[in-house]
Protein backbone atom coordinates (compact mmCIF):
# COMPACT_ATOMS: atom_id res chain seq x y z
CA UNK A 1 0.00 0.00 0.00
CA UNK A 2 2.82 2.37 0.89
CA UNK A 3 4.63 1.66 -2.39
CA UNK A 4 1.52 2.38 -4.47
CA UNK A 5 0.95 5.70 -2.77
CA UNK A 6 4.58 6.70 -3.32
CA UNK A 7 4.40 5.90 -7.02
CA UNK A 8 1.24 7.96 -7.46
CA UNK A 9 2.81 10.92 -5.72
CA UNK A 10 5.95 10.75 -7.85
CA UNK A 11 3.95 10.56 -11.07
CA UNK A 12 1.84 13.53 -10.00
CA UNK A 13 4.91 15.59 -9.22
CA UNK A 14 6.61 14.69 -12.48
CA UNK A 15 3.51 15.50 -14.47
CA UNK A 16 3.21 18.75 -12.60
CA UNK A 17 6.74 19.78 -13.54
CA UNK A 18 6.20 18.87 -17.17
CA UNK A 19 2.91 20.77 -17.30
CA UNK A 20 4.43 23.83 -15.64
CA UNK A 21 6.96 24.17 -18.48
CA UNK A 22 4.75 23.62 -21.51
CA UNK A 23 5.21 26.19 -24.28
CA UNK A 24 1.87 26.91 -26.04
CA UNK A 25 1.66 26.45 -29.79
CA UNK A 26 2.63 29.63 -31.60
CA UNK A 27 4.78 30.88 -28.73
CA UNK A 28 8.55 31.14 -28.61
CA UNK A 29 9.89 30.09 -25.21
CA UNK A 30 13.56 30.84 -24.61
CA UNK A 31 14.28 28.95 -21.40
CA UNK A 32 17.90 30.09 -21.08
CA UNK A 33 16.81 33.74 -20.99
CA UNK A 34 13.49 33.10 -19.20
CA UNK A 35 11.62 34.90 -22.00
CA UNK A 36 8.36 33.85 -23.67
CA UNK A 37 7.00 35.58 -26.76
CA UNK A 38 3.38 34.80 -27.68
CA UNK A 39 2.67 37.54 -30.18
CA UNK A 40 -0.11 37.73 -32.76
CA UNK A 41 0.53 34.34 -34.34
CA UNK A 42 -0.70 32.67 -31.14
CA UNK A 43 -4.22 34.20 -31.05
CA UNK A 44 -4.46 33.37 -27.36
CA UNK A 45 -7.75 33.97 -25.54
CA UNK A 46 -6.23 33.68 -22.08
CA UNK A 47 -2.88 34.10 -20.35
CA UNK A 48 -0.97 30.77 -20.46
CA UNK A 49 -0.65 29.08 -17.05
CA UNK A 50 1.86 26.43 -18.11
CA UNK A 51 4.97 28.52 -18.73
CA UNK A 52 8.14 28.37 -16.66
CA UNK A 53 7.24 29.82 -13.22
CA UNK A 54 10.66 31.51 -13.14
CA UNK A 55 9.79 33.56 -16.25
CA UNK A 56 11.28 37.08 -16.41
CA UNK A 57 9.77 38.56 -19.57
CA UNK A 58 6.39 37.76 -21.12
CA UNK A 59 5.22 39.17 -24.46
CA UNK A 60 1.50 38.71 -25.20
CA UNK A 61 0.65 41.50 -27.68
CA UNK A 62 -1.95 41.25 -30.45
CA UNK A 63 -3.92 38.33 -29.07
CA UNK A 64 -7.56 37.97 -28.02
CA UNK A 65 -7.12 38.06 -24.25
CA UNK A 66 -10.16 39.57 -22.50
CA UNK A 67 -9.48 38.88 -18.82
CA UNK A 68 -6.38 38.40 -16.73
CA UNK A 69 -7.81 37.85 -13.21
CA UNK A 70 -5.16 35.94 -11.19
CA UNK A 71 -3.31 34.75 -14.28
CA UNK A 72 0.06 36.10 -13.15
CA UNK A 73 0.06 34.71 -9.61
CA UNK A 74 2.37 31.87 -10.67
CA UNK A 75 4.91 34.17 -12.38
CA UNK A 76 6.37 35.91 -9.36
CA UNK A 77 9.69 36.77 -11.04
CA UNK A 78 8.28 38.75 -13.97
CA UNK A 79 10.00 42.07 -14.66
CA UNK A 80 8.47 42.83 -18.08
CA UNK A 81 4.89 42.25 -19.25
CA UNK A 82 3.44 43.24 -22.63
CA UNK A 83 -0.35 42.89 -22.92
CA UNK A 84 -0.82 45.54 -25.59
CA UNK A 85 -3.37 45.19 -28.39
CA UNK A 86 -5.68 42.69 -26.72
CA UNK A 87 -9.35 42.93 -25.70
CA UNK A 88 -8.97 43.53 -21.95
CA UNK A 89 -11.80 45.66 -20.52
CA UNK A 90 -10.89 45.95 -16.85
CA UNK A 91 -8.10 45.49 -14.33
CA UNK A 92 -9.56 44.24 -11.07
CA UNK A 93 -8.21 44.54 -7.54
CA UNK A 94 -5.01 42.63 -6.80
CA UNK A 95 -4.44 41.40 -10.36
CA UNK A 96 -0.69 41.81 -9.78
CA UNK A 97 -0.49 41.18 -6.03
CA UNK A 98 2.33 38.60 -6.37
CA UNK A 99 4.32 40.45 -9.04
CA UNK A 100 6.42 42.77 -6.91
CA UNK A 101 9.39 42.41 -9.31
CA UNK A 102 7.52 43.88 -12.30
CA UNK A 103 9.15 47.00 -13.73
CA UNK A 104 7.30 47.47 -17.03
CA UNK A 105 3.63 46.86 -17.90
CA UNK A 106 2.28 47.68 -21.36
CA UNK A 107 -1.53 47.72 -21.60
CA UNK A 108 -1.91 50.08 -24.54
CA UNK A 109 -4.53 49.56 -27.23
CA UNK A 110 -6.96 47.42 -25.26
CA UNK A 111 -10.60 48.15 -24.41
CA UNK A 112 -9.99 49.26 -20.84
CA UNK A 113 -12.89 51.20 -19.38
CA UNK A 114 -12.43 50.65 -15.66
CA UNK A 115 -9.48 50.30 -13.34
CA UNK A 116 -10.47 49.17 -9.87
CA UNK A 117 -8.99 51.12 -6.95
CA UNK A 118 -6.46 48.41 -6.01
CA UNK A 119 -5.69 47.26 -9.55
CA UNK A 120 -1.97 47.95 -9.21
CA UNK A 121 -1.45 46.79 -5.63
CA UNK A 122 1.88 45.09 -5.05
CA UNK A 123 3.77 46.78 -7.89
CA UNK A 124 6.28 48.59 -5.71
CA UNK A 125 9.08 48.41 -8.29
CA UNK A 126 7.06 49.36 -11.37
CA UNK A 127 8.83 52.03 -13.45
CA UNK A 128 6.81 52.19 -16.69
CA UNK A 129 3.02 51.90 -17.06
CA UNK A 130 1.43 52.38 -20.49
CA UNK A 131 -2.38 52.68 -20.50
CA UNK A 132 -2.66 54.62 -23.76
CA UNK A 133 -5.23 54.00 -26.51
CA UNK A 134 -7.99 52.70 -24.26
CA UNK A 135 -11.44 53.95 -23.20
CA UNK A 136 -10.71 55.02 -19.65
CA UNK A 137 -13.10 57.76 -18.53
CA UNK A 138 -12.13 58.10 -14.87
CA UNK A 139 -9.10 57.50 -12.67
CA UNK A 140 -9.72 56.45 -9.08
CA UNK A 141 -8.03 58.78 -6.57
CA UNK A 142 -6.08 55.99 -4.86
CA UNK A 143 -5.16 53.79 -7.79
CA UNK A 144 -1.52 54.92 -8.09
CA UNK A 145 -0.82 55.46 -4.39
CA UNK A 146 1.59 52.51 -4.03
CA UNK A 147 3.50 53.07 -7.28
CA UNK A 148 6.30 54.98 -5.60
CA UNK A 149 8.92 53.86 -8.15
CA UNK A 150 6.93 54.79 -11.27
CA UNK A 151 8.85 57.07 -13.64
CA UNK A 152 6.77 56.98 -16.85
CA UNK A 153 2.96 57.03 -17.03
CA UNK A 154 1.11 57.16 -20.36
CA UNK A 155 -2.63 57.89 -20.25
CA UNK A 156 -2.87 59.37 -23.73
CA UNK A 157 -5.69 58.61 -26.17
CA UNK A 158 -8.35 57.84 -23.58
CA UNK A 159 -11.66 59.49 -22.66
CA UNK A 160 -10.58 61.35 -19.53
CA UNK A 161 -12.51 64.51 -18.73
CA UNK A 162 -11.54 65.18 -15.12
CA UNK A 163 -8.38 64.66 -13.09
CA UNK A 164 -8.92 65.26 -9.38
CA UNK A 165 -6.24 66.74 -7.14
CA UNK A 166 -5.54 63.29 -5.65
CA UNK A 167 -5.29 61.45 -8.98
CA UNK A 168 -1.49 61.28 -8.85
CA UNK A 169 -1.05 60.66 -5.13
CA UNK A 170 1.88 58.30 -4.57
CA UNK A 171 3.74 59.12 -7.79
CA UNK A 172 6.47 61.13 -6.10
CA UNK A 173 9.18 59.83 -8.47
CA UNK A 174 7.27 60.30 -11.73
CA UNK A 175 9.38 61.94 -14.45
CA UNK A 176 7.28 61.65 -17.61
CA UNK A 177 3.49 62.07 -17.81
CA UNK A 178 1.48 61.88 -21.04
CA UNK A 179 -2.21 62.82 -20.77
CA UNK A 180 -2.56 64.03 -24.36
CA UNK A 181 -5.53 63.28 -26.61
CA UNK A 182 -8.19 63.19 -23.92
CA UNK A 183 -11.10 65.55 -23.21
CA UNK A 184 -9.75 67.39 -20.17
CA UNK A 185 -11.20 70.88 -19.77
CA UNK A 186 -9.63 71.96 -16.48
CA UNK A 187 -7.04 70.94 -13.90
CA UNK A 188 -7.58 70.91 -10.15
CA UNK A 189 -5.44 73.55 -8.47
CA UNK A 190 -3.22 71.04 -6.67
CA UNK A 191 -3.25 68.31 -9.32
CA UNK A 192 0.51 68.39 -9.94
CA UNK A 193 1.60 68.88 -6.33
CA UNK A 194 1.98 65.11 -5.92
CA UNK A 195 4.45 64.73 -8.81
CA UNK A 196 7.13 67.34 -8.01
CA UNK A 197 9.95 65.55 -9.89
CA UNK A 198 8.16 65.65 -13.25
CA UNK A 199 10.42 66.75 -16.12
CA UNK A 200 8.19 66.09 -19.16
CA UNK A 201 4.44 66.83 -19.34
CA UNK A 202 2.37 66.32 -22.49
CA UNK A 203 -1.14 67.80 -22.29
CA UNK A 204 -1.67 68.34 -26.02
CA UNK A 205 -4.97 67.66 -27.81
CA UNK A 206 -7.24 68.37 -24.85
CA UNK A 207 -9.97 70.99 -24.36
CA UNK A 208 -8.50 73.37 -21.80
CA UNK A 209 -9.39 76.70 -23.50
CA UNK A 210 -7.83 78.67 -20.61
CA UNK A 211 -4.85 78.32 -18.24
CA UNK A 212 -5.39 79.49 -14.66
CA UNK A 213 -2.72 80.99 -12.42
CA UNK A 214 -0.38 78.61 -10.59
CA UNK A 215 -1.59 75.37 -12.18
CA UNK A 216 2.03 74.27 -12.68
CA UNK A 217 3.59 75.95 -9.65
CA UNK A 218 4.71 72.66 -8.05
CA UNK A 219 6.59 71.52 -11.17
CA UNK A 220 9.92 73.19 -10.47
CA UNK A 221 11.91 70.51 -12.36
CA UNK A 222 9.73 70.53 -15.48
CA UNK A 223 11.77 71.08 -18.65
CA UNK A 224 9.25 70.18 -21.39
CA UNK A 225 5.59 71.26 -21.48
CA UNK A 226 3.41 70.50 -24.51
CA UNK A 227 0.12 72.42 -24.63
CA UNK A 228 -0.38 72.28 -28.38
CA UNK A 229 -3.86 71.89 -29.88
CA UNK A 230 -5.69 72.48 -26.59
CA UNK A 231 -8.20 75.06 -27.88
CA UNK A 232 -6.47 77.66 -25.72
CA UNK A 233 -7.80 81.17 -26.24
CA UNK A 234 -6.42 82.90 -23.13
CA UNK A 235 -3.68 82.63 -20.50
CA UNK A 236 -3.77 84.00 -16.97
CA UNK A 237 -0.80 86.29 -16.16
CA UNK A 238 0.79 83.81 -13.75
CA UNK A 239 -0.19 80.53 -15.38
CA UNK A 240 3.46 79.49 -15.75
CA UNK A 241 4.51 80.37 -12.21
CA UNK A 242 7.10 77.99 -10.78
CA UNK A 243 8.41 76.69 -14.11
CA UNK A 244 11.92 78.01 -13.55
CA UNK A 245 13.65 75.16 -15.41
CA UNK A 246 11.35 75.01 -18.42
CA UNK A 247 13.30 74.85 -21.69
CA UNK A 248 10.61 73.78 -24.19
CA UNK A 249 7.07 75.18 -24.26
CA UNK A 250 4.80 74.16 -27.13
CA UNK A 251 1.69 76.31 -27.65
CA UNK A 252 1.18 75.56 -31.33
CA UNK A 253 -2.27 75.20 -32.88
CA UNK A 254 -4.19 77.20 -30.31
CA UNK A 255 -6.25 80.38 -30.64
CA UNK A 256 -4.08 82.69 -28.58
CA UNK A 257 -4.01 86.35 -29.60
Amino acid sequence: MTLSISIIIIITIVNGVIASRTCPRGCDCIETLLITNCSESSQLEYVPHTLNPALKKLYLPQNNIRRIDSAFDVYKNLIYLDLSSNLITTIVNDNFRYNSELQIILLKNNSLVMLQSKAFNGLNQLKILDLSFNRIEMINDTIFKNLNSLQILDLSFNLLKVLNENTFVGLRNLLNLNISNNMIMKFSTNLFSNIPKLTNLNVSMNELEHLDDNWFIALYDLTILDLSSCHLSSLSPYCFNGLNNLTILNLNNNSLM
